[in-house]
């Protein structure tokens, strides 16, 4: 996914992306601010099928940034056993969602993540 750092917090970055704002731990090195990054997203939560983790009514990938937590919508583009894909425009990213058979491919979920529990590491250039 390809990110622009807005800031540099103590703990955190401050982030933006073609779908939205977010924040998470920056794990790779030295940075630069204003700076543009490919990096890997993960959720690392845990994630409970009805808990947490809900169908949406939107039909659209989106990242929103709401006191520190990142609030997630995608799509489900399939699920193995307590492992569920989601899409993120081009990118997939897998999360582990107790309860995952009572999903269903195709759809859109809702989630959130807070920013200590999400991680933007950079790819290689």
């Amino acid at each position: 996914m390809k990110i622009d750092i807005i800031e540099n917090k103590a703990e955190c970055i401050i982030f933006s992306s073609q779908f939205g704002s977010g924040s998470a731990v920056w794990c790779g090195g030295d940075m630069t601010l204003p700076g543009s990054y490919d990096v890997e997203i993960d959720f690392d939560s845990e994630y409970i099928w009805g808990g947490n983790v809900f169908y949406s009514n939107e039909p659209e990938e989106s990242i929103s940034l709401c006191n520190g937590v990142n609030k997630i919508n995608s799509k489900v583009i399939s699920i193995d056993g307590d492992v569920v894909v989601i899409r993120l425009g081009s990118d997939v990213i897998m999360i582990e969602v107790s309860g995952a058979g009572g999903m269903s491919n195709e759809h859109y979920i809702f989630f959130n993540s807070p920013a200590e529990m999400t991680s933007d590491t950079p790819f290689s250039n």
